[in-house]
């Protein structure tokens, strides 16, 4: 957003870097901070809002500290936004986990929301505050369904774990599942663009739009092509138990993405090897 000539501000957690920002603030997402930062930045014409809880095994080992990482840094940044933005564009980044196992390929945004997981709960509970914010003021919100997001920096999740595992020597490399679970992987430049497409004023986005690539590709297939891209000749196997809040199939209709403008770019081989190159150098 800095680069495309915006003001922006960043708080989070400390650590995160966020080049270009004109002013930052690390610490809790609460309120009084998000007030200062604002009063750094000056008037609020969209608030992207990334924090949150990130994955489902977190969410269940503890549900509490989700819902707060979730739920109330929503509440958080909507209280904010009545007493400093209330007519700033408001983009939530929420899962697909929020379809939870519905078992129907291509996911598509009419369908009903039945999560799993605490985290598919909690991000669906976020979606609605965001709704129901946008029903009361008339403000613009779009909460954005991502799917299997990954990239350079991903320390977590399968990718991670599996190039780790990889480069150390393990020998065979078992994984849960079948390995025929079918996923949506969308490389982080391509969700970056989605997310800046969101927060442009110049556009008007649905209030729901899935985050994907439109493609299925299973388990065993990414897991096949990481180890082709880091080099390994390890055997592959797969335990097949499957893991809670572990739908068989999430892949997303892209269709109403296509009709904003925003289609993904990056080929799963191509961010595959970037992400290769990453893992080895990060090691």
């Amino acid at each position: 957003l800095a680069g495309r000539g915006w003001r922006t501000g960043a708080i989070g957690n400390p650590g995160r870097n966020c080049d270009g920002a004109t002013a930052q603030h690390w610490g809790a997402l609460a309120p009084e901070p998000l007030a200062r930062l604002a009063a750094q930045l000056g008037p609020v014409d969209a608030v992207v809002h990334c924090a949150g809880g990130s994955s489902v095994g977190p969410s269940l080992q503890d549900p509490a500290r989700d819902f707060e990482r979730t739920v109330t840094s929503t509440l958080h940044v909507l209280e904010f936004m009545r007493a400093h933005a209330p007519k700033a564009r408001l983009v939530l980044l929420s899962s697909a986990a929020v379809y939870g196992a519905a078992n129907v390929e291509p996911l598509h945004e009419d369908l009903p929301k039945r999560p799993i997981s605490p985290y598919g709960e909690h991000k669906a509970k976020a979606e609605d505050l965001v709704a129901q914010w946008s029903t009361e003021t008339g403000a613009s919100v779009t909460a954005l369904r991502l799917f299997s997001v990954y990239g350079a920096g991903l320390r977590k999740q399968l990718l991670w774990e599996l190039s780790r595992r990889a480069l150390a020597g393990e020998d065979p490399l078992t994984l849960f599942g079948a390995g025929e679970e079918r996923r949506d992987f969308i490389e982080i430049g391509d969700a970056v663009e989605l997310i800046v497409r969101a927060a442009d004023l110049s556009a008007q986005p649905p209030l729901v739009m899935n985050g994907g690539s439109g493609r299925a590709t299973t388990v065993r297939a990414l897991a096949q092509a990481l180890l082709d891209a880091l080099g390994c000749k390890q055997e592959l196997k797969f335990n097949g138990e499957v893991k809670p809040g572990d739908p068989t199939t999430m892949v997303a209709d892209t269709r109403r993405a296509e009709a904003f403008g925003f289609k993904a770019s990056v080929a799963l081989q191509d961010g595959l090897a970037r992400y290769a190159a990453w893992a080895r150098a990060a090691r």
